[in-house]
């Protein structure tokens, strides 16, 4: 819900798209910023793990470019807030850090000065592939380039919920009742770029034969 509101009527091409695509972080920052900082409010955002990066994995920790920013980064950078940041422990991390998978879910432990702050990020967070700022463009980093980053810098806490404790929640056909709703979902699929198996979920949802 915090997504700069996209007027779709507008965007023809993947380049109009990007111009909406590069807000995901600014947009939400600034609205956290005036609706919650600027009247007196803490918040409780809940939002994807990589939007709460203080420092970009995706640009090898470099955050020279505008592109890297996330919501944490620009909240901290524009003044005296400190953002407490939670992830979720993820399977990667268990691997990386064997002790956590005896905890007790649910569980939730700080990360400064620990053993488990002490690892490296890129043990914890594999994606996206990085890559470096060269004249405005992305360019793939060899992995033998790859910086790292211990934990306890890039987050505050990791909340531990159990093994297979996602449940998946199965969408609703009632928006394909919607006349023009499959057709225009299927159109920004095509346009963004997003993976094909996204088209084809929403055509077998909408009780249609993917194409």
């Amino acid at each position: 819900l915090g997504d700069p509101p996209i007027d779709w009527s507008k965007v023809e091409t993947r380049a109009e798209h990007f111009t909406w695509l590069a807000q995901r972080d600014s947009y939400p920052a600034a609205l956290i910023q005036t609706e919650v900082l600027a009247k007196g409010r803490k918040g409780l955002i809940v939002y994807g793990h990589l939007h709460f990066q203080r420092r970009n994995v995706g640009t090898n920790f470099e955050m020279g470019d505008w592109r890297a920013e996330t919501i944490v980064s620009l909240i901290e950078r524009a003044g005296p807030t400190r953002v407490f940041t939670i992830w979720r422990l993820e399977e990667a991390l268990t691997n990386a850090f064997p002790e956590a998978s005896g905890w007790q879910a649910p569980a939730l432990t700080p990360v400064a000065g620990t053993t488990l702050g002490a690892i490296d990020m890129g043990r914890l967070s594999t994606f996206p592939p990085r890559v470096r700022i060269v004249d405005g463009k992305p360019q793939p980093l060899p992995k033998d380039q790859y910086a790292t980053l211990p934990i306890e810098q890039q987050l505050d806490a990791l909340l531990y919920l159990g093994p297979d404790s996602r449940t998946p929640i199965a969408p609703s056909a009632e928006p394909c009742r919607r006349p023009g709703f499959l057709e225009e979902r299927l159109r920004r699929i095509a346009l963004t770029g997003i993976p094909t198996f996204e088209a084809e979920a929403i055509q077998k949802l909408c009780g249609t034969t993917p194409q």
